[in-house]
């Protein structure tokens, strides 16, 4: 409402509230709060007369809507900060809501001995996922993988938010990336916050257990095979597989439980573009690269790569089983300080363990 549009109306409801019982009073309150936006306090004041109103224009607005919703997030993911805390680190804040990084299991119901585990590394702005293999959760291995997963990134990783596993946190991925002058920051989750990761999280579930399901990989002859299969797979889900990010979340009005509210179905390549955060030239190699693919035709590469990978474990599981020496090439591609085979006295997997 305009400025004489609101005092005309403060003037009318302020006359009705002098003569109105408590019960009514609440209510004018009530409309009055909800007419005009203000506080209660300032509408009770504003009714009584012991406040005139008068319009504040302040400097006015600096961000849009858009930045708003994303310090609003960021702000809530920082713990909720009081103001001027939040202020003064508000440029760390917003550096660390970039790609978080975790590692899901491909060891079956059976996590003894060495397997393969699957590193997720997710954007939280746009969800591009990219997955890499590594073998056991060695510090060597997981370095590899971080270094695949940000070359496949078309823009440059900023920061790496981890949870507080010791295959990410430790002292040589620390070294190798603090030697970078141009090295994303590393930094460590909040401690008792379960949900510090929950984008990353949910993709090992949407992206990574969907390919792989709940399985046991410890052929250590599949390196090659899984890393191009994560390639593909990864491709596939960025290029070709629209998904939905949450945009607002609010708390009910009886207080049970929030409403989600969702932005519409977009790829995370599209995501990559409307951000206009690439160069020129990075831009035009995604949209070749986007171009040269074919979704169906990834789709059946991926199966493809997935119905080997079964073929070959399948056989390692029963050599294992039969007591027979395993492949040479299994035990040439095992990584330094591991074993290609169980220990003396392991029980073997069960049978009934299959991909799914």
């Amino acid at each position: 409402m305009s400025r004489m549009a609101t005092n005309e109306y403060i003037g009318a409801k302020r006359r009705a509230y002098a003569e109105a019982g408590p019960a009514k009073r609440r209510r004018i309150l009530d409309e009055v709060c909800e007419t005009t936006g203000y506080s209660r306090k300032y509408a009770n004041r504003l009714l009584t007369g012991s406040r005139k109103f008068r319009e504040r224009k302040g400097r006015g607005r600096t961000y849009g809507d858009d930045v708003a919703e994303v310090l609003k997030r960021v702000w809530r993911e920082a713990g909720c900060p009081c103001l001027p805390y939040f202020k003064a680190e508000a440029e760390r804040w917003v550096e660390e809501y970039a790609t978080q990084v975790d590692t899901f299991a491909l060891g079956g119901d059976d996590p003894s001995e060495s397997f393969f585990r699957i590193l997720d590394g997710t954007d939280r702005k746009t969800q591009r996922t990219v997955l890499s293999p590594t073998w056991n959760r060695g510090r060597h291995a997981t370095l590899e993988a971080l270094r695949h997963i940000e070359g496949r990134f078309p823009f440059a990783i900023l920061a790496l938010h981890p949870d507080n596993g010791g295959e990410i946190l430790n002292h040589h991925v620390a070294a190798c990336l603090g030697s970078r002058a141009d090295g994303p920051f590393l930094w460590r989750s909040r401690p008792r916050h379960s949900n510090g990761n929950a984008h990353v999280e949910e993709k090992n579930r949407s992206s990574g257990r969907q390919l792989f399901g709940e399985v046991r990989l410890d052929c250590p002859s599949l390196r090659d095979e899984l890393v191009r299969l994560c390639d593909d797979w990864s491709d596939f889900r960025n290029l070709f597989c629209p998904c939905r990010m949450l945009v607002a979340k609010e708390r009910r009005p009886d207080g049970k439980g929030c409403r989600c509210r969702h932005g519409r179905p977009r790829t995370p390549y599209q995501r990559v573009l409307d951000e206009h955060a690439l160069t020129p030239e990075r831009e035009a190699a995604l949209r070749a690269y986007r171009a040269r693919l074919s979704g169906m035709d990834l789709y059946r590469r991926v199966l493809r790569r997935l119905r080997k990978i079964r073929r070959i474990q399948a056989a390692y599981d029963r050599a294992r089983r039969a007591g027979e020496d395993l492949p040479a090439l299994a035990l040439r591609a095992t990584p330094s300080g591991t074993a290609g085979h169980r220990r003396e006295g392991a029980q073997p997997a069960p049978d009934s363990r299959r991909m799914s």
